[in-house]
C-alpha cells in the first residue's frame, strides 16, 4: 500500500510538472505567433521605407539633371550677356566717331 502511494504521489507530481511543461508549451506557442506578427510588421515597414529611398532617390537624380541644365543655361546666358555688351560698346564708339566734326 505504501509502494502505491508513493508511486500516486510521484505520479501526481510528474503530472504537476507536465502541466507546468503545457503551459510553458502555449506561452512559446502564443509569443512565437506574437513574433511571427512582429516580423511581418516589419518586414512591411522595411519595404514601405525601401521604396519611398527609392521614389527619393529618383528625385534626387531628376534634381541634379535638371540642375545641371540650369547650369549650362546660365553658362550661355552668360556669354550672350558678355557678347551684348561688347556689342553696345563697339556702337556706343562707333556712334561717338560719327559724332565728331572737324572744322577750320
Amino acid at each position: 500500500m505504501k509502494l502505491m502511494k508513493n508511486v500516486s504521489d510521484r505520479l501526481e507530481s510528474v503530472e504537476k510538472k507536465m502541466g507546468g511543461i503545457v503551459s510553458i508549451e502555449k506561452k512559446m506557442c502564443n509569443l512565437e505567433k506574437d513574433f511571427n506578427k512582429l516580423w511581418v510588421a516589419l518586414e512591411d515597414r522595411v519595404r514601405k521605407v525601401d521604396e519611398r529611398v527609392t521614389r527619393l532617390e529618383e528625385k534626387v537624380d531628376g534634381a541634379d539633371i535638371h540642375a545641371a541644365q540650369m547650369s549650362e543655361r546660365v553658362q550661355e546666358l552668360e556669354k550672350q550677356r558678355d557678347t551684348l555688351r561688347d556689342n553696345v560698346t563697339y556702337l556706343q564708339s562707333q556712334s561717338m566717331r560719327n559724332n565728331l566734326i572737324f572744322t577750320g
